[in-house]
């Protein structure tokens, strides 16, 4: 699907995803202070309005103008404390006009060629200290979960994403794939578990070599259980995790149970320069 077709079906429907941020933008981002951040691929805008409620200012790029219209119409309709800027573009070949704090990407779902695109343009935005935080489908979901792109090569892993960062100086703070109960919303099906990719990174200031930790103001490496507090211990789960110190580690922890919740959905399209599925 291209940007006309995402239009269309942004246009035939009142909202195509949640108005509630996605749960793992909330947990990851929670505690961190406000400041700027940029939701690359934002579709109508549902964690770039949750981050302006908590007093960021951020930037949301989509390449589907109904859907940036459709977010500027809910973000009216709530007391925000900080600010959003809607931006039409295509996600691999955005180019930031400022530095930013934070950069979300949730559910974009490209070929790997596409995809490191789009990674590198979301962290290359980031002032050194920033965080980049990715979450989509898992590839073991196609086998093991449930929903989300049946199509491999849009798929991806944690290593995957570690990979399209090259030799960028980051220090991770969680790396692996995160578990997400899934209900009908009508309960007449079982829960099931579908996998999801979770990547936290802090960009390292320029020059420093990549998974140094003990750089002034930025994190060592953390196990995820420690990354931050819970807040309800069935709604934290431990992703299994790849560390990266100077180097890929050895898996971490098996993760604790899925926290019940409604389908992501997945987001497919074409770019507008090339063929790829794009965005949940």
């Amino acid at each position: 699907m291209d940007a006309n077709d995402w239009d269309q079906r942004y246009a035939a429907a009142e909202l195509v995803w949640s108005v509630t941020p996605n749960r793992f933008v909330e947990e990851e981002l929670t505690a961190l202070t406000a400041g700027r951040a940029v939701d690359l691929a934002a579709g109508e805008g549902r964690n770039a309005i949750w981050l302006a409620g908590r007093g960021w200012d951020v930037t949301a790029v989509d390449f589907s103008q109904v859907a940036l219209d459709k977010g500027r119409r809910l973000a009216a309709d709530q007391q925000l404390r900080g600010t959003v800027r809607w931006e039409c573009a295509d996600a691999t070949a955005w180019r930031a006009e400022e530095e930013y704090d934070v950069a979300v990407v949730a559910y974009l779902q490209l070929p790997a060629d596409q995809r490191r695109a789009a990674v590198r343009r979301a962290f290359d935005a980031l002032r050194p200290g920033g965080t980049f935080l990715l979450v989509a489908h898992d590839s073991t979901n196609l086998a093991e979960g449930t929903g989300g792109p049946q199509d491999p090569a849009v798929l991806m892993t944690a290593e995957d994403v570690l990979a399209d960062l090259g030799d960028r100086s980051f220090e991770v703070v969680r790396a692996g794939r995160v578990p997400r109960t899934v209900e009908d919303g009508h309960g007449e099906q079982p829960a099931r578990t579908a996998w999801d990719c979770l990547v936290r990174v802090v960009r390292l200031g320029r020059g420093a070599p990549a998974g140094i930790p003990g750089q002034p103001g930025i994190p060592s490496v953390v196990s995820p259980c420690n990354a931050h507090p819970p807040r309800e211990e069935a709604d934290n789960p431990c992703p299994e995790t790849v560390r990266r110190s100077g180097g890929r580690g050895s898996p971490g922890p098996r993760p604790g149970p899925p926290r019940r919740e409604r389908p992501e959905g997945h987001r497919s399209h074409r770019s507008r320069r090339s063929h790829g599925s794009q965005r949940s």
